[in-house]
Parts: structure tokens; C-alpha cells; sequence
């Protein structure tokens, strides 16, 4: 071959194959682009493909052969391969030729693993911007609505209370700073949930493990929760055995175990009851179960999904954005446990989630 036509081979393609029309491969060129022609296989000529070539390439290159047959000139399509542990990409671009009587198929093949990785880094970069983006909008929609709300009721509870200060008995009064404070603790809440999902999406969150014994955080946050759960009656148990531990961030559990317990509040009916628990075997399994509404296997699917946003009114109304389960699917995954719930209309919900055990 002249130096001629292997500069031209070069800049083109790593490897040329000739077919017969019956797909025997006739001739096999490559070069190691070093200006050195490679001699022909002999694994490669005079063979039929399917007797050389992989399974998906041998059916590209019959598709090729049918349709140049019909009149089309070219036939394109990208292939991989795992060569020396690494996959590697080629594009195979065929056309028919013919000496006088004779038809046979020109395969040129090149190597495009650098051009592939970009495409798949890319695509991967892309898919990255959409998720921000997604989450930049659920920000400014719990920002502009939940927050707003949550805000506008404390000021209303506020004007209501300074216009007509002198006119409530004692009882009117404690009621309606009764409703002041929830409405305050509730916009706390909110605004906390807020700042660490938000954090949360940008990275910034970090464990911290340690071993932490279930039962006391259980009761802190109890502790926490007990006037909510004061107004609808509801009992809160903690049946978490004394001596077991997990080693795991101590914020984050406490904001696991408080949104699954203000969440459980929310959809329980008066005088209603609510149990932590927790089993440990080769991890620590703690669950969150109450007596409330539940739900039905696609109302499950939804609140766990975190890429929609779902949520409904709880027994008395309350309000919810959707961020306290997010941001409890969150925090269990940057321990590598999971998080699922077991539920039917009617009779309740439970939470479950695992937890790496004590190092």
C-alpha cells in the first residue's frame, strides 16, 4: 500500500473490512496510527462474520447489507466493546461497491471512545442542570407559597391580637396566642426544613456519625414534638430498646424521627397513638408507625418519589410542603440505608428506615 493511501486510511478509520455479498469477509485492513500498516488477520479472512464479529454487530451489519440492497448508500451505527477491562466505542459506517458483475460491501470502522465519554459526560452534566433546576423550582414554590402563607398567618394572628387587645376575656386571649405560638412553631419548622433541604441539594450537608443511643433520641425529640401532638390527643410511645445503638449523624437522625413524627401527627385522628420502635441485626431497623388515615400503594409511591412533589391536607387541615419526607429520604441515603412504608387506607402507616449499627 502506498504511503498515500495509508495516510488517507489514517485519517479516516482505525479498520476497513470488505464483505461478499453472502457476508464473508474478503479483505481486512488496519493500521496502529503510526503510519504501519498492519497485516491482515487470519482470524479475520475468508470467514463468515458471525464466525469473528460479536452477536449485536453481526445483526447491524446484515441490517446494513438489506438495506444498501434497497438503494440507500450508506449505513451507519455506533457498537461497544469491552477490550482490556474497558469499554470502548466504534462507529461502523458501510456502503455497497461493485466491480462489474460483482457486489460486495465496504465496511470502515473507527474508534470514537473519546468522543463517546464526552457525549456521556455531557449527557450526565445535562441531566445534573435538570435536577438543579427542578429543585431551584420546588425552592421558590415552598419559599413563595408554603413560607409565604406560614408568615402571613403569624401576622394576621398578630394584628388580630394588638386591634382588639382590650375586648378578649383571658380565655380569648390564651386561645388565640394558643394559635400564635402553634402558627410560630409551625413556620419554625417550616424554615428550618427549608434552610437544611436546601443545603442539602447544594451539597453542603455532611455526616458526622457517631454512636448514638435510638431510645434517648427518641425522646428528645418527643420532647420537641409533644405539643403538637397535645392538640389532637395523641399518645407517643417509645417502645426503642435502652442498650441499642447506631452510629450515625445525630442531627440528621433527629430530623428523620421528627418528620416522621410531625408527619404522622398530621394524618392521625384525635386520641390517636404513635410508636417508634427498633430491631437491630445486621443493621438497626427503626420504624415510625401511627393509627391515621394511610394510604393506598400509589399515594405510597408518590410521597416517597423525590422527584415529584406530593402532599395533602392532614385530618385537621394542616398544611405540609413535601420537604420533610425529602429530606428524610435524604438523610437515610447519605447513611446508605433505605426508606419505605408500609401502609393500607384506614389503618395507618408505618415508616421504615435502616441505619448502619453501632462501629
Amino acid at each position: 500500500m502506498s504511503d498515500y493511501m495509508k495516510s488517507i486510511l489514517n485519517a479516516f478509520h482505525d479498520m476497513l473490512f470488505v464483505f461478499t455479498k453472502e457476508g464473508i469477509i474478503d479483505d481486512y485492513l488496519t493500521t496502529n496510527h503510526k503510519d504501519e500498516l498492519i497485516e491482515p488477520k487470519e482470524a479475520f479472512l475468508h470467514k463468515h462474520h458471525r464466525e469473528v464479529l460479536p452477536e449485536y454487530v453481526n445483526s447491524q451489519i446484515e441490517q446494513a447489507f438489506n438495506t444498501l440492497d434497497q438503494g440507500k448508500e450508506q449505513y451507519k451505527f455506533d457498537y461497544s466493546l469491552i477490550q482490556n477491562g474497558q469499554r470502548q466505542w466504534y462507529v461502523a459506517i458501510l456502503s455497497k461497491i461493485t466491480y462489474g458483475d460483482e457486489i460486495k460491501y465496504l465496511g470502515a470502522v473507527r474508534n470514537i471512545t473519546a468522543r463517546k465519554s464526552a457525549e456521556i459526560e455531557l449527557a450526565k452534566k445535562n441531566e445534573e442542570l435538570k435536577e438543579l433546576n427542578r429543585q431551584k423550582d420546588k425552592l421558590f414554590s415552598v419559599i413563595s407559597h408554603d413560607l409565604k402563607n406560614a408568615v402571613a398567618g403569624m401576622v394576621g394572628t398578630y394584628d388580630m391580637i394588638l386591634e382588639d387587645y382590650e375586648e378578649f376575656s383571658k380565655e380569648e386571649l390564651f386561645e388565640y396566642l394558643t394559635l400564635l405560638d402553634q402558627r410560630s412553631r409551625n413556620t419554625a419548622e417550616l424554615l428550618e426544613d427549608l434552610l437544611q433541604w436546601s443545603r442539602n441539594q447544594f451539597k453542603e450537608v455532611t455526616t458526622d456519625p457517631e454512636n448514638l443511643n435510638v431510645a434517648q433520641i427518641a425522646d428528645t425529640v418527643f420532647n420537641g414534638v409533644i405539643s403538637r401532638a397535645d392538640q389532637k390527643s395523641i399518645t407517643l410511645k417509645n417502645r426503642v430498646s435502652d442498650d441499642l445503638h447506631v452510629y450515625a449523624d445525630p442531627n440528621m437522625l433527629k430530623t428523620i424521627l421528627r418528620n416522621l413524627i410531625i408527619n404522622g401527627i398530621k394524618f392521625s385522628h384525635q386520641d390517636g397513638e404513635i410508636t417508634v420502635n427498633a430491631e437491630s441485626h445486621e443493621e438497626v431497623k427503626i420504624s415510625v408507625t401511627d393509627q391515621g388515615v394511610g394510604m393506598d400503594e400509589e399515594t405510597v409511591r408518590k410521597v416517597l418519589n423525590k422527584k415529584t412533589t406530593y402532599t395533602t391536607e392532614g385530618t385537621s387541615g394542616e398544611k405540609g410542603s413535601g420537604l420533610g419526607l425529602d429530606l428524610c429520604i435524604d438523610f437515610v441515603e447519605k447513611h446508605n440505608g433505605e426508606i419505605w412504608a408500609d401502609s393500607q387506607p384506614g389503618e395507618g402507616t408505618t415508616f421504615m428506615f435502616t441505619l448502619p449499627s453501632n462501629n
